[in-house]
């Protein structure tokens, strides 16, 4: 057996080591989408104004039994974690005075005052209770105090940053480090399925530990693939840690609540990931929109949107765009779509209705005599390091690149790219070590529309792989000897594959 909290450690030590920003030269590189700042500007915007609607927020919440219900914690199993509960609660209130966040409609000083000498008895009441809960709400998903401080660059900078520890799947290499350092690459399995091990029901117990149940530490050390297809299985928790991936507080230095700071953070990232390089924080917006989380939260954001209209008509297409997508997938008929966010037609007031999705594009039969496990195997071998080569600059590339070659499933969305981190001769000799090009037509055209050559560069068009020379002094396409080994020994290797 092997003990996962000190992989866990290693893990997030290196994480947080790679957040500062000049040790990582190469997300300096990465470029931030137009689509990506527009949706990251309106969630700060968003974010920023959320401090007049946080006790609604706390109440959809508490009802939806997400947060530790009173009758769970009033019961004596959970004695052992009251003292827990309350050593923070000072810094709690503190928060929750500071910011103002007592509902002024009720007595405010009856809240306070209840609530500065509270102690767990039988007499306790779930008012009481909940004026608690309320202000450990506010310590871990209250955040606008903090994002109204944050400069606009600095968290551009933090996404690229985001985007190369994700893409290079970082969490997981430091994991298969870590194992074979220990000499215990056994238990890398093991650890995989510890992912489906709830370790606990924090809902059931304390506000203290509640963080554990929207995000799980078991996040940390997984391939981003393999979270997000097991995440996108239970829609429901996927939605809810969306939601409060947004919300989370990320504790300050100096505070109680800041020393699992680098944990939360490590289990923070792909949700991050996923929301704003993915764009699906979008949905989460939509959702907001139509009703799930509140109608404070709905105003808010239909407000937004409808001020867009006017000053920023780029942002609102752009989310009438994804809009359209939103419904067409959920089916959501005219009648019940918003109507600032419907895509109106100039000439007839009519809704347009979303385009057909376009199949992806994939080579019409896969490499002879290859099958399906051997190409998803070669896709992997080529996205691993050796001898620091690697030809598959990030983890969606090598996810695409068996469904390019034929493999029928999983497809990827229809305007994927595959990077190619070497030059446009090695991903010709690639390419021709596959297939007989000469009988096999339209592989130079579909090649040029999915491949970028060194990450983000376009190849111009399909004339400059066809007509590139098959001579030279270095060998075949005049590439250099250590990469068209590479491309070898991983296409040999995964032919032995059954």
């Amino acid at each position: 057996m092997i003990k996962t909290k000190p992989i866990y450690s290693y893990i997030v030590r290196n994480v947080m080591n790679s957040f500062n920003y000049k040790n990582l030269k190469n997300a300096v590189k990465k470029p931030i989408r137009k689509d990506e700042k527009i949706l990251t500007s309106f969630i700060l915007e968003w974010l920023s104004a959320r401090y007049r609607i946080i006790e609604e927020c706390f109440d959809v919440a508490y009802n939806k039994n997400w947060l530790p219900n009173y009758n769970v914690v009033k019961d004596k199993k959970c004695s052992n974690f009251l003292g827990i509960f309350l050593s923070s609660y000072k810094e709690a209130s503190n928060l929750v005075l500071s910011n103002n966040l007592y509902n002024s409609a009720k007595n405010k000083q009856r809240q306070i005052e209840s609530t500065a000498n509270f102690t767990f008895t039988e007499s306790f009441t779930e008012d009481e209770y909940k004026y608690v809960l309320y202000a450990f709400y506010c310590l871990y998903f209250y955040n606008t105090d903090l994002v109204i401080k944050y400069k606009t660059d600095k968290i551009f900078k933090w996404i690229k940053i985001l985007k190369v520890i994700v893409e290079n799947d970082d969490m997981y290499k430091y994991r298969e480090r870590y194992l074979h350092d220990m000499k215990k690459e056994k238990y890398g399995k093991t650890v995989r399925l510890n992912y489906h091990t709830q370790n606990r029901t924090y809902k059931d117990y304390v506000m203290l530990n509640v963080t554990e149940d929207f995000f799980p530490e078991t996040n940390i050390g997984q391939e981003y693939s393999y979270w997000k297809t097991y995440s996108e299985a239970d829609s429901d928790s996927l939605k809810k840690s969306m939601l409060y991936s947004l919300y989370i507080r990320i504790p300050q230095k100096g505070t109680i609540a800041s020393t699992p700071n680098g944990f939360l953070i490590a289990k923070l990232l792909y949700y991050w990931y996923y929301g704003i390089v993915e764009e699906h924080y979008a949905e989460t917006l939509f959702d907001i929109v139509h009703g799930e989380y509140g109608d404070g939260e709905k105003q808010l954001i239909v407000r937004m949107f409808t001020e867009k209209s006017i000053s920023d008509k780029n942002m609102l297409n752009y989310f009438k765009k994804k809009y359209a997508q939103y419904c067409n997938k959920r089916n959501i008929s005219q009648n019940e779509q918003i109507s600032i966010l419907k895509s109106l037609n100039d000439n007839d007031g009519q809704s347009v209705q979303p385009a057909s999705p376009k199949v992806p594009l994939q080579l019409s039969k896969m490499p002879d005599g290859f099958t399906t496990n051997q190409l998803q195997y070669l896709a992997k071998l080529l996205y691993g390091e050796h001898d620091g080569i690697t030809l598959l600059a990030t983890i969606d590339s090598k996810n695409a690149l068996p469904y390019f070659l034929g493999v029928p499933n999983p497809k990827p969305a229809s305007d994927y790219k595959i990077s190619w981190k070497a030059g446009l001769k090695s991903l010709k000799y690639f390419i021709t070590r596959l297939y007989d090009t000469k009988k096999m037509r339209g592989i130079w055209p579909k090649t040029r529309d999915v491949f970028l050559i060194n990450q983000n560069k376009e190849i111009k068009g399909p004339e400059s792989l066809s007509s590139i020379s098959s001579t030279g002094k270095q060998g075949y396409l005049n590439i250099d000897n250590e990469t068209k080994d590479f491309i070898d020994q991983c296409i040999t290797e995964a032919k032995t594959v059954k």
